[in-house]
C-alpha cells in the first residue's frame, strides 16, 4: 500500500508518498516513514495531509491528491467491476487524515478517517411494463 500525503505551511504544499512497511496483525496499525520535503521549516507547525485511495491496479483515474491542490483527495473516477451479489461489491475503502505537527514532535499517529462507501447497484426490468421513475428501492 502507498500513502500520498501534502505537507502544507505558510500557504506552500508540497507532495511526497510513502509505502506502507508493516501491518499489525488486527490490520488496524500500519506504519510507515515519509520524508519532510525541503521546503518545510520543522521547527515550525504545519499542517499533514494523508490519504490512501481506494484504487484497483486497473482503474488509474482519480484516487490521488489533486495536483492544483493536494489537500483535497479526488476519489475513484472509474467504477469497480460489477459483481453478481452485495457480497462480492465490498472492496477497499479510501481512507483520509489531517494532522497539525508541531516543532517538538518527533513521531506522529495519524488517525484515519474512512471516506464513504460507494455501491453501484444495476437493475434489471424483466417485466414487460416499461419503469421510467424509480424512486426508490427496499432491498
Amino acid at each position: 500500500d502507498e500513502i500520498q500525503f501534502c505537507f502544507e505551511q505558510d500557504g506552500n504544499t508540497y507532495s511526497n508518498t510513502a509505502n506502507v512497511t508493516s501491518v499489525s496483525m488486527d490490520g488496524k496499525t500500519a506504519s510507515f516513514a515519509v520524508t519532510v520535503p525541503a521546503g518545510i521549516d520543522t521547527g515550525s507547525a504545519y499542517t499533514l495531509y494523508a490519504y490512501r485511495s481506494s484504487r484497483k491496479s486497473d482503474k488509474t483515474a482519480g484516487s490521488v491528491l489533486d495536483p492544483a491542490d493536494p489537500t483535497i483527495a479526488i476519489l475513484p473516477l472509474e467504477q469497480f467491476d460489477y459483481l453478481a451479489t452485495l457480497t462480492d461489491q465490498a472492496t477497499v475503502f479510501s481512507i483520509w487524515s489531517k494532522k497539525t505537527v508541531e516543532p517538538v514532535m518527533t513521531t506522529i499517529a495519524l488517525s484515519f478517517q474512512h471516506m464513504g462507501s460507494m455501491m453501484t447497484l444495476h437493475l434489471k426490468n424483466v417485466g414487460s411494463t416499461a419503469i421510467n421513475d424509480l424512486h426508490s428501492l427496499v432491498l
